[in-house]
């Protein structure tokens, strides 16, 4: 998805590429030299190392997440989200996540 996210911006200044491997390799080099990509990008993914290679902070990240999705959710499917998930909602209904943790539906299933 971040691929496709990054490759947006690329796809309206240049010709598009259909399937070329090494010519999408070049345009992402690019790309990456420039500094084009989304906005907030570099940001995000700090944040995602910051949650990910931290137990605790990543358990209650997910918490909150299961939380929120059950604020936004209706019958199962989350049809609008803030901000700048709306662009994405606007065309399509994304299937609401399990309020639960991983790790508990873990243990339910597996008994440990």
């Amino acid at each position: 998805m971040l691929v496709d996210q990054t490759f947006a911006g690329l796809r309206q200044r240049e010709q598009p590429v259909h399937g070329d491997k090494h010519a999408l390799q070049k345009l992402r080099r690019d790309a990456v030299e420039e500094g084009v990509g989304p906005d907030g990008l570099e940001r995000a993914l700090r944040w995602y190392t910051r949650l990910a290679t931290n137990p605790g902070m990543w358990r209650g990240a997910t918490r909150a997440g299961g939380w929120g999705a059950k604020l936004i959710a209706r019958q199962g499917w989350i049809k609008s989200l803030p901000g700048r998930g709306s662009a994405w909602t606007e065309h399509r209904d994304l299937p609401a996540p399990d309020a639960r943790p991983f790790h508990a539906r873990w243990n339910e299933r597996h008994g440990s």
